[in-house]
C-alpha cells in the first residue's frame, strides 16, 4: 500500500492505493522450491558424476597395480576386463604386454638354466679325460717305459685332449646355446668304438659288441657310454662287475650298461635323469658326483633320436638301455 498526500482548494487530502501482492508471495516461494529443487538435482549429477569418474577410472587404479605387483616380479598377474570401450582396449594392450614380459624373462630363465647346465655338464665330463691325461703323463714321468710304452701314453694323451676338445663344443650344442639341435652322425666301427672306451675305463669294465656299425656323434656316444659305466662303477663296491653291450637290433642299435650294485628304489627310477638328481647323494658328495651324468645321457639320446631307459632290483643291479635309431646310410643329420 502507498500512501500519496494532495491538496484541493485549501484543503489536504490524502490518497491511499493499494494493490494485491499474494500473488507475488506465491511466486515467490515457487521460486524458493524451485532453487531447491535445483540444488538437489545439481548435488545428485555431481555424486552421479563423481561414482562415474570413479567407475571409469577404476581400470586405471587396477592398471597402475598391477603395474607396480609386476614391477615387484609377479608376472603372472592380468587385468582379466572386458570391455568395449578404450579402457578395455587398453586393458587388453596391458594383458598382452605381460604376456610379452612373463614369456621373455621365462626364456631368460630357460637360458641362465641352460648355462647353469652347461658350467655343470663341463665340469663332470671334463673330470675323466683329465684323469687319463693326469695318468698317463705320470707314467711317462715316472715309470721305466719302452719306447713303444712311452708312444702309446703320449698317443692316449694326444687321443684324451682331443676328446676334451671336441667334447666341450658338443656340450655347448648339445644345452643349445649356440648351433644347431641336430647330431651329426657317422659311420661308426663297434671295435674302434670300444677301444676308444677302454681309454677312459678302467680294465673291470667288460666291453662287447656284436660287429654290427652303427651311426651316430662319436664322441656324445664316448661321453653317454662313459658316463653310464662310471656310475655302474660307482654303484659296485670294491668289486665292480660292470658290461657295457654295444648291439645293433634291426632298425636301431644299443649302448646296454649293467651291473651288480646296490640298484635303485623302484620310486626313484623315473627321477634318475632329471638334471642335479642323485639318488644316493651322500655317496654323490663323495665321490664327486654333481647328478648331471645321466641327464646328460637322456640328451644325448634325444638329440640322436632315441630314448634312455633304466631297470633295477635293490641289492641285484642296475641296467641302463640306451637306444639310438638307425638312418640309413645316406643320412648324415636328425
Amino acid at each position: 500500500m502507498a500512501q500519496c498526500p494532495f491538496r484541493v482548494a485549501d484543503q489536504c487530502f490524502e490518497a491511499y492505493l493499494s494493490v494485491d501482492v499474494s500473488g507475488t508471495e506465491a511466486r515467490i516461494g515457487a521460486l524458493r522450491l524451485f532453487c531447491f529443487a535445483a540444488a538437489g538435482l545439481a548435488c545428485a549429477a555431481a555424486a552421479a558424476a563423481a561414482l562415474l569418474v570413479r567407475r571409469a577410472l577404476k581400470p586405471v587404479q587396477v592398471l597402475t597395480r598391477l603395474t607396480a605387483s609386476i614391477a615387484d616380479g609377479d608376472y603372472r598377474l592380468r587385468t582379466g576386463m572386458r570391455r568395449s570401450d578404450e579402457l578395455g582396449e587398453l586393458s587388453a594392450s596391458f594383458d598382452r604386454m605381460a604376456d610379452a614380459v612373463e614369456d621373455k624373462i621365462r626364456r631368460l630363465d630357460e637360458e641362465l638354466e641352460k648355462r647353469r647346465l652347461l658350467l655343470g655338464a663341463l665340469s663332470h665330463e671334463l673330470r675323466t679325460p683329465m684323469t687319463a691325461v693326469v695318468g698317463y703323463a705320470d707314467s711317462l714321468l715316472r715309470m721305466p717305459l719302452t719306447e713303444s710304452q712311452r708312444e702309446a701314453c703320449a698317443r692316449r694323451i694326444y687321443e684324451a685332449g682331443r676328446h676334451t676338445e671336441n667334447l666341450s663344443q658338443k656340450m655347448t650344442e648339445l644345452v643349445g646355446l649356440e648351433g644347431s639341435k641336430a647330431v651329426k652322425r657317422d659311420r661308426i666301427d663297434p671295435e674302434v668304438f670300444a677301444g676308444r672306451l677302454r681309454t677312459f675305463l678302467p680294465p673291470q669294465v667288460e666291453i662287447t659288441t656284436d660287429g654290427a656299425p652303427f651311426s651316430g656323434d662319436e664322441t656324445l656316444l664316448t661321453a653317454l657310454a662313459v658316463n653310464l659305466a662310471e656310475n655302474a662303477l660307482r654303484a659296485s663296491g670294491s668289486e665292480p662287475r660292470v658290461r657295457v653291450r654295444l648291439e645293433r637290433d634291426g632298425a636301431a642299435e644299443r649302448i646296454t650298461v649293467s651291473d651288480e650294485g646296490c640298484g635303485i628304489p623302484a620310486d626313484q627310477l623315473p627321477l634318475i635323469f632329471d638334471p642335479f638328481y642323485r639318488v644316493n647323494k651322500a655317496r654323490s658328495r663323495r665321490d664327486g658326483g654333481a647328478g648331471l651324468g645321466l641327464a646328460l645321457c637322456r640328451l644325448i639320446c634325444e638329440r640322436h633320436g632315441g630314448t634312455i631307459s633304466a631297470e633295477s632290483e635293490v641289492g641285484r643291479g642296475t641296467t641302463v638301455t640306451a637306444v639310438i635309431l638307425q638312418l640309413d646310410d645316406n643320412s648324415r643329420t636328425i
